[in-house]
C-alpha cells in the first residue's frame, strides 16, 4: 500500500468529515455565500505560499533523489499553477495581486500555515523527514485537493470530467 493510501486510510473519519462540511458542500453544490468564497480565496492563497515553502523544505530534507524530485515538482507547481487559479478568481472579484498578497492572515489561517512549515522544519515524533513532510503535505493538501475535484483541479476539468462552475459573479 502506498504511503499516501496509508495516511488516507488512517484519516478516514477526518476525510468524511471534510466532505460533509457545509463550506465544502456549498462549493460542490454552488450554494456557498459569495463573501465566504472571496474570503476563502484570499486566505487559501496565503496558505499556499506557506504550503510551497513546506514542499521546498521537504525537497531539501528528502532522503533520496526520487522524493526530492517529487517535492521539488510540487513546490514549483504550487505557486505557478495552483496559486494562479486563486489569482484568477481574485481578479474576477476585483482583488488585485498587491491586495491579495497584503491580505492579513486570519488566526486560524496563521495556525494552519505555521503548522505546515513547523512540521517540515522540525519533523514530527513519527520519525524520518519523509514521514514528516509527506504527512504534512498529504494531510493538508491531498485531502483538500480531492474533496470535490474543484477548485483545486484545473478550472477547465473537474475530477469527474465535468467543467466546474465559474466563480460566482458579484
Amino acid at each position: 500500500m502506498a504511503f499516501s493510501d496509508e495516511l488516507r486510510t488512517a484519516s478516514a473519519d477526518v476525510w468524511e468529515g471534510q466532505h460533509a462540511h457545509p463550506f465544502v458542500r456549498g462549493i460542490a453544490e454552488g450554494t456557498l455565500d459569495i463573501e465566504r468564497f472571496r474570503f476563502w480565496v484570499r486566505q487559501d492563497y496565503l496558505v499556499l505560499i506557506e504550503y510551497a515553502r513546506m514542499l521546498a523544505l521537504g525537497a531539501a530534507r528528502a532522503p533520496e533523489p526520487a522524493t526530492m524530485r517529487r517535492f521539488a515538482e510540487l513546490a514549483q507547481s504550487t505557486p505557478v499553477d495552483e496559486m494562479e487559479l486563486h489569482r484568477s478568481y481574485a481578479a474576477e472579484f476585483g482583488i488585485g495581486l498587491r491586495d491579495l498578497e497584503a491580505e492579513p492572515m486570519a488566526p486560524t489561517t496563521r495556525t494552519h500555515a505555521d503548522f505546515l512549515v513547523r512540521i517540515a522544519v522540525q519533523g514530527d515524533r513519527a520519525g524520518p523527514t519523509r514521514t514528516s513532510a509527506a504527512a504534512s503535505s498529504t494531510a493538508a493538501g491531498r485531502c483538500q485537493a480531492q474533496q470535490t475535484g474543484w477548485p483545486y483541479r484545473s478550472r477547465s476539468t473537474a475530477r469527474d470530467g465535468r467543467r466546474p462552475a465559474p466563480a460566482p459573479s458579484l
